[in-house]
């Protein structure tokens, strides 16, 4: 996949992405004056994985855009447990997750599966993505999105089908 970290200006469009933990892993870029990814096709199998992992510290503006993506993840039957995340946004400022695309490919094997994931992320702007459980069932934790700890999000005009939570509000 792709690592990024203190960034001023990125934009990451059409690749065609396959990794087994992140597909895309940003961090740290605190003052950048845009981090975009778009219309990327990614696909992440394996344990504790990450389609597209956004991440800072004490809410950082960077200014990320998701936008356009279709991501597949998923545990590829051989590991046990671990977390699969689609698009993950921890302390980040204002993100804007828009018009993408989202299966989870699960394996009843992992604890939780989780779409499009908010922690700590105020102001964030979540609208118009697709996302697909293969499995909507009780022998594991699906979450179409999820947010945790976010003030102020627009959540809206999104698409969640076959998930055993299609949004999660968490603290």
């Amino acid at each position: 996949g792709l690592k990024n970290n203190y960034g001023q200006k990125h934009y990451f469009a059409d690749n065609d992405i396959t990794a087994t933990r992140y597909g895309i892993f940003w961090y740290f870029n605190a003052g950048a004056a845009q981090m975009r990814a778009f219309e990327n096709t990614i696909f992440v199998s394996g344990s504790n994985v990450d389609g597209i992992s956004i991440n800072e510290n004490t809410y950082g503006k960077a200014y990320y855009e998701i936008e356009y993506n279709t991501i597949k993840v998923g545990n590829n039957g051989s590991v046990q447990g671990g977390n699969v995340n689609g698009i993950s946004a921890n302390n980040v400022y204002a993100p804007k997750i828009s018009c993408n695309h989202v299966e989870l490919l699960t394996n009843h094997n992992d604890p939780k599966y989780t779409a499009i994931q908010l922690n700590t992320c105020n102001t964030a702007t979540v609208t118009n993505n697709t996302v697909r459980s293969h499995h909507a069932n009780n022998n594991f934790y699906s979450l179409g999105i999820e947010t945790n700890i976010s003030d102020n999000c627009q959540i809206t005009c999104n698409n969640v089908d076959s998930t055993n939570y299609g949004i999660y509000f968490g603290g």
